[in-house]
């Protein structure tokens, strides 16, 4: 497996921004986020669908998203809150079900002032592949469709679709609806997110220098800077070598 294209993020105390290069060493590339609303958060980069191209996840104050690597696109949010100091998001596999989780940490205190919109601007809506992927049993183009937010997930309502989203019919979007402190799990409703390490040991987080058991084999190589805060099938770390 090769890919040429890896991820560059770029953050500080008032703004994050992450972008796609068309190889390690072209500074050019394409930007999949860029917001003023954040302190000094960070990103993670992990492949849910295991097709060989990273998704990057980043949390802002407002809301938790995947965006596809390849053009920025939010295929997956959820309402949080955080006053975003140094966190970023944990992708591994807590429960050692075989299937990756998204591990997100969210402030005990939260702003009701209007502050975060009510749904979330550039999220498209809930993806699927067929009918039994929506909680209304309507999957039209690959995305769930609605009339009512009875028919979406708990933390998603029914709402127009931005423009341009292919289909019929309205979307489940996230929404911010209230605040839910302290640490959540998210997993795909039917665990096929790709499998990943049940590790994640510390915040300078890479791959290759943490066994599964805990024990550190060394300090980082020059080499191994790419892999900083990327998860990683479990399976590929046992039988190929990390690319991105």
């Amino acid at each position: 497996m090769a890919c040429a294209r890896s991820e560059s993020r770029s953050v500080g105390a008032t703004r994050y921004s992450a972008s796609l290069k068309s190889s390690p060493d072209n500074d050019s590339g394409r930007i999949l986020h860029r917001t003023c609303r954040a302190n000094r958060t960070g990103s993670s980069v992990f492949d849910f669908n295991a097709d060989g191209r990273a998704e990057v996840v980043y949390g802002d104050e407002c809301f938790v998203r995947v965006y596809d690597g390849r053009n920025g696109e939010a295929v997956f949010s959820q309402g949080h809150f955080s006053y975003t100091w140094l966190e970023y998001i944990t992708i591994a596999d807590p429960d050692g079900d075989g299937s990756a989780e998204m591990i997100v940490g969210s402030s005990d205190q939260c702003r009701t002032d209007g502050y975060c919109p009510a749904i979330d601007p550039i999220h498209a809506g809930v993806a699927c592949e067929t009918n039994e992927d929506c909680v209304s049993g309507s999957c039209d183009q690959g995305y769930c469709r609605c009339t009512n937010d009875a028919e979406c997930p708990a933390t998603y309502s029914c709402a127009g679709a931005l423009e341009g989203t292919p289909g019929t019919g309205d979307v489940c979007r996230a929404q911010h609806a209230g605040c839910h402190a302290g640490i959540r799990v998210f997993r795909d409703n039917r665990d096929r997110w790709a499998s990943s390490r049940t590790i994640w040991n510390q915040h300078a987080y890479h791959v290759t220098n943490v066994e599964d058991d805990g024990t550190i084999v060394g300090s980082i190589e020059r080499g191994d800077r790419e892999s900083v805060r990327r998860g990683v099938d479990a399976l590929e770390v046992l039988m190929t070598p990390e690319v991105i």
